[in-house]
């Protein structure tokens, strides 16, 4: 049973709590730029391997963030470092950095957000823990990829402090599952199958994930889902072609108001009534290959369409 993240709003972390946020944890996940208030030392004529720094030397009082990966090194818990880019430019900055021997596996922020995969979900994948079970440090204000990784507890660190991040959206692993399935076409009932699930089970949980995003209908959930970073679009993309074939432009308008937009508001929006919407939509999907609508604006979403067809004017 998944239990609720502990996004505390307010209020910093102090030291003697630090222990509390290690507990029951399997990894810290650490962005690069949380880095910046750590104690710093020189390290003259060194030449540090990648993901080693720092140097013995008498410390003065750490920063709480230096205090929590400091202990998390005392008890072998593997910690990844989330950076723009990997190389020589990482290893002189971590060089300077006052925690030697910690970093378990790097990933590269800037080439996870390209393809449309969380970096936060990926580094816990690299060190084989469920993103559930691992404590991110970061410095971004929510919402970002930190706070939407699936993380339970996030750390925000300003200034030499930590802080609970503000709560954000949050899916559980089986809700990430399930709006994985829906997002490329799947009924509640074939769903269910995939998941081994009972099939009036999927059904409310999708019925549920609906109404907890604040929408009446499935498309503008999953829509929202991938929009808003809560769902990874690589293995989305990844089953869609590198290039759609074109829509008319009615058709490509009609799947994007979708997005946002049940059909009958898309409708008064377009000057159409509900049989020529019907009709665009059934027209978009057939056009795509998708399985169904919800299918079809996920495609358009993650895709890169084709230069649409010329207008239709009895349909513009």
């Amino acid at each position: 049973m998944n239990t609720p993240p502990d996004h505390r709003a307010a209020g910093t972390v102090a030291s003697r709590d630090l222990d509390g946020h290690l507990r029951n944890r399997a990894a810290v996940l650490v962005d690069l730029t949380s880095l910046t208030d750590l104690p710093r030392t020189a390290l003259s004529g060194s030449d540090p391997a990648l993901l080693v720094s720092g140097a013995p030397g008498q410390l003065t009082t750490p920063a709480p963030l230096l205090r929590l990966l400091l202990r998390a090194r005392s008890i072998a818990m593997p910690c990844a470092l989330i950076a723009p880019s990997l190389g020589d430019d990482l290893t002189r900055q971590l060089a300077n950095l006052r925690v030697a021997h910690l970093w378990s596996a790097a990933v590269c922020s800037t080439e996870h957000t390209a393809n449309g995969t969380n970096p936060y979900r990926a580094a816990a994948d690299l060190l084989d823990q469920p993103i559930g079970r691992c404590l991110v440090v970061t410095t971004a204000p929510s919402p970002n990829d930190a706070v939407t990784s699936g993380a339970r507890t996030t750390l925000v660190s300003t200034g030499g402090s930590l802080a609970p991040a503000a709560p954000a959206e949050h899916l559980t692993d089986a809700e990430r599952q399930l709006a994985h399935l829906l997002a490329l076409g799947h009924s509640t009932d074939s769903a269910a199958t995939a998941l081994g699930r009972r099939p009036a089970t999927t059904a409310s949980a999708a019925w549920n994930l609906n109404r907890r995003m604040g929408f009446s209908d499935r498309t503008r959930t999953i829509a929202h889902l991938i929009a808003a970073k809560l769902i990874d679009a690589g293995p989305l993309r990844a089953a869609i072609s590198a290039e759609l074939p074109a829509l008319d432009p009615a058709e490509h308008r009609v799947l994007t108001l979708l997005a946002t937009h049940d059909a009958r508001s898309a409708g008064r929006t377009l000057g159409l009534d509900e049989a020529q919407v019907g009709q665009l939509i059934r027209q978009a999907v057939s056009h795509l290959g998708a399985a169904n609508r919800t299918h079809a604006v996920a495609m358009l979403l993650l895709g890169r369409p084709a230069q649409a067809a010329a207008s239709d004017p009895d349909t513009s």
